[in-house]
């Protein structure tokens, strides 16, 4: 039963949360070309710092209880599958937003206006 609640449920709802992540690293890249370097120092303040290293801290602790639980049958050990690439989510969606704010251009990647759909 609790075999079948997992296929059903949360592994469909852990790749939409891995293809969100791999969607928002695309859009940091895309963002990392546009960042003059130097007003990088902007962004380091304690608050972000704190938020970080709370993220970091949270997906290794959930990380370790996932791979702990595989050995354990304990109800709900399975919730940890969700939470620790939901961290990772929340942590590069703060960068995201971060370095958003400080991207010079707001046009299209070169790799997008290349095409000769856009021509």
């Amino acid at each position: 039963m609790a075999d079948e609640y997992i296929s059903k449920y949360i592994e469909p709802f852990a790749l939409n949360i891995y293809l969100f992540l791999i969607f928002l690293s695309i859009q940091i890249l895309f963002l990392w070309k546009d960042i003059d370097k130097k007003e990088l120092k902007s962004l380091i303040n304690t608050s972000f710092i704190g938020k970080n290293c709370v993220y970091l801290f949270s997906f290794s602790i959930f990380f370790l209880i996932n791979g702990s639980s595989g050995r354990t049958t304990l109800p709900g050990s399975q919730i940890f599958s969700l939470l620790a690439p939901a961290c990772l989510v929340f942590l590069t969606y703060e960068w995201y937003c971060k370095l958003k704010k400080i991207a010079h251009k707001k046009i299209l990647p070169a790799e997008l206006t290349g095409s000769r759909f856009f021509r």
